[in-house]
């Protein structure tokens, strides 16, 4: 049976993504405007998996995976960032040469 949403709010992950998207919502602010992963925080990692993914739907996974798949996720999202903006760099020397 997958995980889809936080049981103790009734929240769907599709919703919960919806609302983040549309607003530019952090976890943080996402908690704080919804109440997911608040009462008791068996969802956080599964929010924080599907702001980084984008995926509404995971298979139960235990927390030392949890874990490696979210610091995955944050380290590519950070070589992403790096190679854009070096790209942004060369592109700028480029420009005012």
């Amino acid at each position: 049976m997958p995980v889809t949403r936080c049981v103790c709010h009734n929240l769907s992950f599709d919703e919960l993504k919806r609302r983040a998207d549309a607003e530019s919502l952090s976890l943080d602010e996402l908690k704080e405007r919804t109440r997911c992963a608040t009462g008791c925080g068996m969802c956080e990692p599964y929010i924080q998996l599907m702001l980084l993914t984008g995926e509404t739907r995971f298979r139960v996974l235990n927390s030392t995976i949890m874990k490696i798949q979210i610091q995955k996720h944050l380290a590519q999202r950070a070589a992403q960032n790096m190679l854009n903006e070096a790209s942004s760099a060369m592109n700028s020397s480029r420009q005012t040469a």
